[in-house]
C-alpha cells in the first residue's frame, strides 16, 4: 500500500480555513477518545490541506497508529554543547489510512531530564 509523508501533501488550491475545527466540531467531536483525538492531530500536525482531505474521505479509525522509532540523549551528538545531562529526544512515527492510502508522520518529543539523576 502506497505511504504517502504528510509533510509532501499538497492540494491543487490553496486552503484558507481551519478544516482541522471543522473535522472535530462537525464531524467527529464524540467519536473519537481524547487519545485518539491526540494522535490523530499529531499525524496530520497543520496541513490544512490534508485535513480538508480528509472531511471529504472516509477515515479508518482502527488504523490509527503511533510508535516510538528511535530514543537518545542530545548530547550524545558529537560537537554538542548546552546542559550538562541533556535533553532525551525521543522520536514517534504515526500513520493512518485515509481514502485507501496510508499516510504518516514524524515528530520529535524532547523532554528535560535537568535534575534528574
Amino acid at each position: 500500500m502506497e505511504e504517502i509523508n504528510v509533510k509532501d501533501f499538497r492540494s491543487k488550491k490553496p486552503t484558507k480555513r481551519d478544516y482541522q475545527s471543522i473535522f472535530w466540531k462537525d464531524r467527529y467531536n464524540n467519536r473519537a477518545d481524547d487519545t485518539t483525538k491526540e494522535n490523530l492531530n499529531k499525524i496530520l500536525g497543520y496541513n490544512q490541506d490534508l485535513w480538508m482531505f480528509l472531511n471529504k474521505q472516509e477515515l479508518d479509525w482502527n488504523s490509527i497508529k503511533v510508535e516510538k522509532i528511535n530514543s537518545k540523549f542530545e548530547n550524545e551528538k558529537p560537537g554538542y554543547i548546552g546542559k550538562f545531562s541533556g535533553d532525551l529526544i525521543v522520536n514517534y512515527k504515526g500513520s493512518v489510512k485515509i481514502g485507501g492510502k496510508i499516510y504518516f508522520n514524524t515528530w520529535t518529543i524532547f523532554i528535560d531530564t535537568t535534575r534528574f539523576w
